[in-house]
């Protein structure tokens, strides 16, 4: 049985490219790049080769209706979305097949590629149109945001965001809390007002922090200033997934869909969410459809072809209602990379 169809999709997150200007420590990127195990090696081929197309984006969506659909997101697990080439026709398309319902399109962004000009017309589209909106990723300021965001250029990215946002566009701030930087939070609230970003989302993260490579210190519990607004952090059915991490309770995790032992109803079940990779595999998270995890999963079935869950050989409804979902479904229970992100709750936080 199909865990939900096409119209009931209520959440599409898109990997618009396989390609990124930023080299992050601990990011996927980073580790397909520096380990060498058996799944890596392989998973290695899945970077650098791959733009989603305006033509791709009409074939695999465009045959639909999305009568539940509430959240677009292009943040991927090995991309920078701007280095799309059409990700603005990408993002015209959906902002018009939508018509006037009230779909947020959410762009995650280092800020570092392209242009002025670039980010100017982007900020115009978002504009016209609010719920477009940009969430940049910048964790620290000038002196410190390099750290962690190599090869992002601050500079670069300041003239960006500012071109982004004088245009008008909707933007948010996102930080990753590191030892090397949580002191800069009070500065960072003066920047929001004085740059013009719409809102600030802390990140308490499970990522090393690793200036000079030589001491290892993991934020294990961030200490949230007493402006900072922690309504809208990760929460699911009411219950702030941070709160019950930091209790050792089980919650199907706000990011994952996967059916566990609990008795809270599964991700996808309620919200009906899709995660496509910049190669058109389809999977029901981003957790599971990183390269890497993708080889695994294969690995776990070898009988049954990807092809069959990518969106370059077979229609969305047909994967939804296919053999790879069906096995997907049959092992969340206990399929390791389910247990870990949302029974035992390990991964970001949004706070």
């Amino acid at each position: 049985m199909s865990w939900f169809d096409t119209t009931q999709i209520g959440r599409i997150q898109l990997e618009l490219t396989n390609y990124c200007n930023a080299f992050c420590p601990q990011c996927d990127r980073a580790e397909l790049i520096s380990q060498y195990d058996k799944w890596t090696k392989r998973a290695t081929n899945n970077l650098n080769n791959n733009h989603i197309t305006l033509q791709n984006v009409k074939d695999w969506f465009g045959r639909y209706k999305w009568n539940n659909l509430q959240f677009i997101n292009y943040c991927g697990n090995v991309d920078e979305p701007t280095i799309n080439p059409e990700i603005i026709e990408i993002t015209k398309w959906f902002n018009n097949i939508l018509g006037d319902r009230n779909i947020a399109i959410n762009i995650a962004s280092n800020g570092g590629t392209r242009n002025e000009a670039f980010w100017q017309e982007l900020g115009e589209l978002s504009a016209a149109n609010p719920r477009i909106r940009v969430t940049f990723g910048i964790d620290g300021l000038e002196d410190t945001n390099h750290i962690y965001r190599k090869n992002v250029n601050w500079d670069i990215l300041q003239k960006n965001f500012r071109a982004y946002i004088g245009a008008g566009g909707n933007a948010s701030w996102q930080f990753i809390v590191f030892d090397h930087n949580k002191h800069q939070l009070e500065e960072i609230k003066q920047r929001l007002d004085s740059e013009g970003f719409k809102g600030l989302k802390l990140l308490q993260s499970n990522r090393l922090d690793i200036p000079g490579q030589k001491e290892v210190n993991i934020v294990k519990k961030v200490k949230v200033p007493k402006w900072y607004d922690t309504t809208n952090g990760d929460n699911m059915a009411g219950k702030s997934v941070k709160n019950l991490r930091d209790k050792g309770e089980t919650l199907s995790c706000v990011k994952c869909p996967a059916k566990l032992k609990s008795k809270n109803t599964a991700f996808h079940e309620e919200h009906g969410n899709i995660y496509v990779s910049a190669l058109g595999y389809v999977t029901p998270c981003c957790w599971m459809g990183n390269p890497t995890e993708l080889i695994k999963l294969w690995d776990s079935n070898p009988n049954t072809d990807p092809k069959l869950h990518n969106l370059y050989n077979t229609n969305l409804d047909n994967i939804i209602n296919g053999n790879w979902w069906t096995h997907i479904d049959s092992q969340m229970q206990d399929y390791k990379l389910c247990v870990m992100k949302c029974k035992d709750l390990q991964g970001d936080t949004h706070i």
